[in-house]
């Protein structure tokens, strides 16, 4: 098994102030988002009010080890400063299905 270790880049106090995350509707939209840029073209939500716990997945492009490692894991990376755009060639729909 590889071992993956956390980053911090110096904007860390940007992305832990003022752009913390405030409400559930804000991180909802953030994981879609993600999907997004993942090239998904369906985000399936699942809400389960007894267990206490939500489910999204997405049927885009997965991460590589080196993405997981060096993106996902360093804490206030941003893909935008590295010159990393979202997709170019979506065509602006979605599908998200809500399942509870």
């Amino acid at each position: 098994m590889n071992q993956y270790t956390f980053n911090i880049s110096l904007s860390v106090l940007n992305h832990l102030g003022r752009n913390l995350y405030r409400s559930f509707i804000t991180v909802l939209g953030e994981a879609i988002s993600n999907s997004w840029d993942a090239e998904a073209d369906n985000v399936w939500i699942y809400l389960n009010r007894e267990e206490n716990y939500l489910v999204i997945k997405d049927d885009g492009n997965g991460m590589d080890e080196d993405a997981f490692q060096n993106k996902f894991l360093k804490i206030g990376y941003s893909k935008r400063k590295d010159g990393e755009t979202t997709t170019p060639n979506k065509n602006g729909s979605m599908r998200i299905c809500v399942g509870i």
